[in-house]
Order: structure tokens, then C-alpha cells, then sequence
């Protein structure tokens, strides 16, 4: 999660809880449910950037292995 999608969750939640605070009880389950989808987005980017990093270390854990060799002169070559 960014640090400043933690910022905008954290407000959302302090902003909820003045509000209750206040007795604008709608206003803050508003803000509340805002968090939650704040945080869910956050969540689910996290997991696609840490997706992204696994397949990124996977693939270049392949790089060293592959190898292009001339079976035979003049023919296309064979990854090996």
C-alpha cells in the first residue's frame, strides 16, 4: 500500500470517527464504508505489484539457463 493511500485511509477513518463523535452517525458509516473500499483497492494493488515482482524473479532466474547453439551451420538455431 502507498503512503499515501495509508494517509487517505487513516483520514477517512479519523474523519469517521469525529463525526460519530459529533452525532452525524450517517456521515461517519459513510466514511467508514469509504475506508474499507480505500483499503480493499490498496490491498488488491499491493497483491498485483507483489505478483509482478514473483514473476519478475522467476523469469530472470531463467535468463542464465537458456542458450542459443548452431546445431547445425546454416539451419535455424535451437534454444537448449
Amino acid at each position: 500500500m502507498s503512503l499515501l493511500g495509508k494517509l487517505f485511509d487513516v483520514g477517512l477513518k479519523l474523519g469517521g470517527l469525529y463525526l460519530a463523535s459529533l452525532g452525524f452517525i450517517g456521515a461517519a458509516q459513510i466514511l467508514f464504508a469509504a475506508s474499507i473500499g480505500v483499503s480493499t483497492l490498496n490491498s488488491r494493488q499491493e497483491g498485483r505489484k507483489q505478483r509482478q515482482r514473483a514473476t519478475n524473479a522467476y523469469n530472470a532466474s531463467l535468463k542464465g539457463r537458456l542458450q542459443m547453439i548452431d546445431l547445425t551451420p546454416g539451419a535455424a538455431r535451437t534454444i537448449v
